[in-house]
Formats: structure tokens, C-alpha cells, sequence
């Protein structure tokens, strides 16, 4: 009799360490997919903003290349109009119509601007979305977890209070046995 409470006593033990173990693999999983998540998060906002480095600075090669332009041919404009007026009228026409063609290039970069912005909202927008599942999936599982627990301690104590009614059951066969 001792030696099965002993072995059943050992064995809960077991049990008992087995199931420490596994929630302390499940909580180094769990720190695992944290710690790659901020490691995406880390290296998706180190690459924008590379990219945004190099955008500002292809701009500003732009912008001067365009100043660089337009300060030459406000030189040549000025030596045209000083050589005959006929020149300068064409010249006159000509600027006009870089002039739109700027506004309209200005037009259209802007217009891409606007877009990029509207991307990187629906981006942020999805980003956030993920996030918000995530915590939704991750607190799912808790709470699964937990009434998996609290299934397994109610078991338990139904199989120890069974071994109890079996135990006074035959103690009160053995007891009637004694009286006859």
C-alpha cells in the first residue's frame, strides 16, 4: 500500500516537472516569435528609411541639376535677346513652353508624392491590422491554454476524489467483513 502511494507520489512528481517544462519551452517559443517580430519590424524601418535617405538626396541632385539648367539658359536667353529681337521672341516661346512643361513635370511629382503618401497610410494601416491579429491569436491561445489547465486540475481532482470514494468503500466492505 505505501509502495503504490509512493510510486503514485513519484509519479505526480514526474508529471508535475513535465508539465513545468513544457510551459517553460512554450514561453521560450513565445520569446522567440517576440523577439523576430521586432526584428522585422527593426529592419523593415532601417530599409524605409534608406530609402528615404536616397530619395532626398536624389532630389536635391535634381533640384541642382535643374538650377544648374535654368541659370545657364537664363544666360543664353538674355545674349539672345541682346543679339536681335526676331531671336528673342522665339527665345520668349521657347521658355514658355519649358515653363509648362516644368509645372506639368511638377504637376505629375507631385501627384507621385500624394500616391507614396496614401501607400505608406495603407501600409501603416495593414501593419497595425497584422499587429492587432496577432495580439487577437496570441490571447486566444492563453485563454485556451488556461481552460486546458483548469480541465486537467478538474480531472485530477475527480481522479483523487474517486480513488478517496473507492478507498472508503473498501474500508466499510472490510469493515462489514470484520462484523460477520
Amino acid at each position: 500500500m505505501e509502495r503504490r502511494e509512493e510510486e503514485e507520489r513519484i509519479r505526480e512528481e514526474k508529471e508535475e516537472r513535465e508539465r513545468e517544462r513544457k510551459s517553460e519551452e512554450a514561453e521560450m517559443v513565445k520569446e522567440a516569435k517576440r523577439a523576430e517580430e521586432a526584428r522585422l519590424v527593426e529592419e523593415a524601418r532601417l530599409a524605409e528609411e534608406a530609402r528615404l535617405v536616397k530619395e532626398a538626396r536624389l532630389a536635391k541632385e535634381t533640384k541642382q541639376a535643374e538650377e544648374a539648367r535654368l541659370a545657364e539658359m537664363q544666360k543664353k536667353e538674355e545674349e539672345a535677346r541682346q543679339l536681335e529681337e526676331l531671336r528673342k521672341v522665339e527665345e520668349a516661346r521657347r521658355v514658355e513652353e519649358e515653363r509648362a512643361a516644368r509645372e506639368a513635370e511638377l504637376a505629375r511629382i507631385e501627384r507621385e508624392i500624394e500616391e507614396r503618401k496614401i501607400l505608406e497610410e495603407k501600409q501603416r494601416l495593414a501593419r497595425e491590422e497584422a499587429e492587432r491579429r496577432a495580439d487577437e491569436e496570441r490571447r486566444q491561445a492563453e485563454e485556451e491554454e488556461q481552460r486546458q489547465k483548469k480541465e486537467k486540475e478538474k480531472k485530477k481532482k475527480e481522479a483523487q476524489d474517486k480513488r478517496k470514494r473507492e478507498e472508503e468503500e473498501r474500508k466499510r466492505r472490510k469493515e462489514e467483513k470484520r462484523k460477520r
